[in-house]
């Protein structure tokens, strides 16, 4: 909840983004009274996807996946242990992040990243390297 609420905060006050919609699958960290008079007082509307219906929440759902098949291909392709797991996934957030998306091409009328969005600067991605390529 509290994680949740700096989130909304931080992109209010720093990045100068309004939310209007804030959707969730219904879990307990989203349904509870402090989070939800939170979001009523920022005028903030709620909507919920019927719980264990994964197909209602269908963007999230493949976001999730995306980023997991990311994860995968990083250790796979470096031959790193399970240990690096969450290393590969701070990376693979980071490259998600940076890839133009057709759900904001659509509120934008151009090709922006979802790091565009927020920053108004295209992302630097001259530093980007093959997972487990030495520097």
């Amino acid at each position: 909840t509290e994680n949740t609420k700096a989130w909304i905060t931080t992109l209010e006050k720093q990045h100068g983004i309004q939310i209007n919609e804030f959707r969730s699958d219904e879990g307990k960290e989203y349904i509870n009274s402090g989070l939800q008079s939170f979001l009523k007082q920022k005028g903030i509307k709620i909507s919920n996807s019927t719980s264990y219906r994964h197909e209602q929440n269908g963007l999230a759902e493949r976001t999730i996946q995306t980023i997991l098949a990311k994860i995968r291909s990083m250790i796979f392709k470096a031959r790193l242990p399970r240990a690096y797991w969450c290393y590969a996934a701070k990376v693979a957030e980071h490259l998600f992040n940076r890839e133009v998306r057709n759900e904001i091409d659509a509120s934008h009328g151009k090709d922006i990243t979802p790091y565009e969005a927020v920053h108004k600067i295209k992302p630097n991605i001259n530093t980007l390297r093959t997972s487990g390529v030495s520097l």
